[in-house]
C-alpha cells in the first residue's frame, strides 16, 4: 500500500495529476467518451483492486468520490482515506460504512467510467455504453451486482478485481498488447509474509469429514518398504520417522524450473503428496506466480476458488472455513490454484499472497509455491522473500543443468544468497545425455543438495492417479527431497 500526501489544492505528492473526475468531465459532443475500452477496464482494475487491499488492510472508506481518485497513467491513487472505519471502527458522524458500502461507490464509479456523457434518449439503455455487447455481458452484470440495493448481493471488491482482470487482458489482446502492459508486474512491499505458529491439530477420527482426504494406504509402504530387510528397511522407517517429527511453524517451499518442461508442476504435486501421505496431515500447494498457474491442469475436478478468494476471510481463520477454498486429493495434499482463464495480475497481488501464506501457516505444516511463470525475475521477490527453501527443477540434458546453475546465480546477484546456495536441484531423467556423475560435475560446489529423480511413466502425464503406482526409486527420491527442504542441516540425504 502506498501513501501520498495530497492538499487541499490537489497537488501535494501526487504534483498535477488528474483525478477522475477531471477526466470523466473532459468530454464533448464529437467525443462523448471519457477513455477508450482497455483504459477504462484498467482503471476500473486497479481502482477495484487498491479498494479490495484497504479491505485486506482493515480500512473501509466512508465514500469514493471521483475527485478522490488520482489518476497516474493507467493507474491509481485512491486519496480521502482520512474519513475511513478501520477494524470495524469509526470515529466519523454516522454508523460505520461496511465493505458493502464501498463496493456500491466502486459500482457506480465503473458505471461513470463506462459510459457516454451524452444525455440518454427515451428508449435507449442507460450506461456502460463503453462495454455493449454480449461478451461484455458479464461485467456489466457484475456492475449491477455493486450497486444492487440489498447488500447480501454485492460481490467482494477481490471478486470484482478479478473479473476486470480478465477483461482487461481480453482487450489488449484484442488491441495487439501484451496483456501486462496494463497491469503491474505483481512485485509488491517489502517483507516476507508474517509467520504464526502452527495450531495444535485434533486426533482424525474415522468419522470426521477430513477423514476422507486421508490417504487409504499405510505411509510405512511408500518406497517398496515390503521389499526392504535389516538395514534397509531400519533406515527407511527413520527416514519416515524425522519427515513426521512435530513442527512449530509451517515450512514455506517455492519450487521453480530452470526452463519449460523440466519436471517442476510434478515435483510440487508428487512432494505435496508424499508429505501429506507421509505426515497424516494436510499439505497445501498453491500457483504463486501472478498471472500464470498449472496446477489446476492436474485436477480432474476443481473448486472453483482462488487465492484472492480465499483472502476474504479473517487471518485467523480456522482450518475448516480455508478447507472450504481448497481441492483435496487422495494423498491429502490440498490444492489452492488459479483459475484456468486467469491471465493478469492483480493490483493487490503481492499483500494477497502475504495474506494467504500467514493464514496458511497456521494449519499447514508445509506450504508449496507453484511458481509457473516462465522467468524467475523481479516479479518472483514476494514469493522468494517468504520462501524458507527453494527447489530448483531441471532435466539431465547441459542445457537444463547450466540454466539451473545460471538461475542460481542470478537470485545471488539479486540479493537472495542465502536462498540459492541452500536451493535443492531436483534432477529428473527426461531424455537428457548426462549420468549423475557429469550432473554432479557441472554443480560442483553446490552445498543445497541434488535430488535425481528417476524417469517414471506414471509421473509422464499431468494427471497421476496417486502414490501407489509410483516406482520405488521414485518414492525414495522424493523421501529424501522431503528431508532436505525440513533438515537445514542434511544436504547429504540426497547421496
Amino acid at each position: 500500500m502506498q501513501l501520498v500526501s495530497v492538499g487541499w489544492d490537489g497537488r501535494g505528492d501526487v504534483g498535477d495529476a488528474p483525478r477522475l473526475s477531471d477526466v470523466l468531465a473532459a468530454t464533448t459532443v464529437d467525443r462523448p467518451m471519457a477513455m477508450d475500452v482497455l483504459t477504462s477496464l484498467t482503471l476500473g482494475w486497479h481502482l477495484a483492486g487498491a479498494l479490495s487491499l484497504c479491505h485486506l488492510q482493515g480500512l473501509v472508506p466512508a465514500e469514493i468520490p471521483s475527485d478522490s481518485v488520482i489518476i497516474l497513467g493507467r493507474s491509481v491513487l485512491l486519496g480521502g482515506l482520512s474519513d475511513c472505519a478501520v477494524d470495524g471502527e469509526y470515529g466519523g458522524a454516522g454508523p460505520a460504512p461496511t465493505p458493502a458500502d464501498s463496493v456500491k461507490a466502486l459500482g457506480e464509479l465503473l458505471r461513470a467510467i463506462s459510459s457516454s456523457q451524452r444525455p440518454v434518449l427515451p428508449g435507449q439503455a442507460e450506461g456502460m455504453q463503453l462495454w455493449r455487447g454480449d461478451m461484455w455481458k458479464p461485467l456489466r452484470e457484475l456492475v449491477l451486482r455493486c450497486v444492487d440495493p440489498d447488500p447480501e448481493r454485492r460481490p467482494h471488491a477481490s471478486e470484482v478485481t478479478g473479473v476486470l482482470a480478465r477483461y482487461v487482458s481480453i482487450a489488449a489482446a484484442m488491441a495487439g498488447q501484451d496483456g501486462k502492459a496494463a497491469g503491474g508486474r505483481g512485485g509488491g512491499a517489502e517483507g516476507p509474509a508474517e509467520r504464526l505458529p502452527l495450531v495444535p491439530r485434533e486426533p482424525v477420527s474415522d468419522a470426521s469429514p477430513e477423514s476422507a482426504t486421508r490417504p487409504a494406504f499405510s505411509a510405512e509402504r511408500l518406497g517398496g518398504w515390503a521389499f526392504l530387510r535389516g538395514s534397509g528397511r531400519a533406515e527407511h522407517s527413520l527416514r519416515l520417522t524425522r519427515l513426521r517429527e512435530p513442527l512449530t511453524f509451517s515450512r514455506r517451499i517455492t519450487v521453480v524450473g530452470a526452463g519449460p518442461s523440466c519436471g517442476r508442476g510434478t515435483t510440487t504435486f508428487t512432494l505435496g503428496s508424499v508429505l501429506a501421505a507421509v505426515r497424516g496431515e494436510p499439505v497445501l500447494a498453491l500457483d504463486g506466480a501472478p498471472a500464470r498457474g498449472t496446477l489446476q491442469d492436474r485436477l480432474r475436478r476443481r473448486n472453483p476458488a482462488t487465492l484472492r478468494d480465499l483472502t476474504t476471510l479473517p487471518v485467523d481463520s480456522a482450518y475448516d472455513e480455508i478447507r472450504r477454498f481448497t481441492t483435496a486429493v487422495a494423498s491429502g495434499l490440498e490444492l489452492l490454484t488459479h483459475s484456468a482463464t486467469h491471465r493478469a495480475a492483480s493490483p493487490a497481488y503481492a499483500d494477497e499472497y502475504r495474506r494467504v501464506l500467514t493464514m496458511a501457516g497456521r494449519h499447514y505444516p508445509f506450504v508449496l509455491t507453484d511458481w509457473a511463470a516462465p522467468r524467475v525475475d523481479e516479479s518472483a521477490d514476494t514469493v522468494l522473500r517468504s520462501a524458507d527453501r527453494l527447489v530448483v527443477c531441471c532435466t539431465t540434458s547441459t542445457r537444463t543443468v547450466d540454466e539451473a546453475r545460471s538461475l542460481l546465480g542470478r537470485l545471488r546477484d539479486r540479493g537472495f544468497q542465502g536462498l540459492a546456495d541452500r536451493a535443492v536441484i531436483v534432477v529428473t531423467r527426461l531424455g537428457g545425455e548426462l549420468s549423475e556423475r557429469g550432473v554432479r560435475e557441472l554443480l560442483r560446489g553446490h552445498g543445497g543438495g541434488i535430488v535425481f529423480v528417476p524417469y517414471d511413466l506414471e509421473l509422464a502425464g499431468r494427471q497421476h492417479t496417486g502414490l501407489k503406482l509410483l516406482r520405488t526409486r521414485t518414492v525414495r527420491a522424493f523421501l529424501r527431497l522431503g528431508l532436505l527442504i525440513t533438515d537445514d542441516m542434511g544436504p547429504e540425504v540426497s547421496r
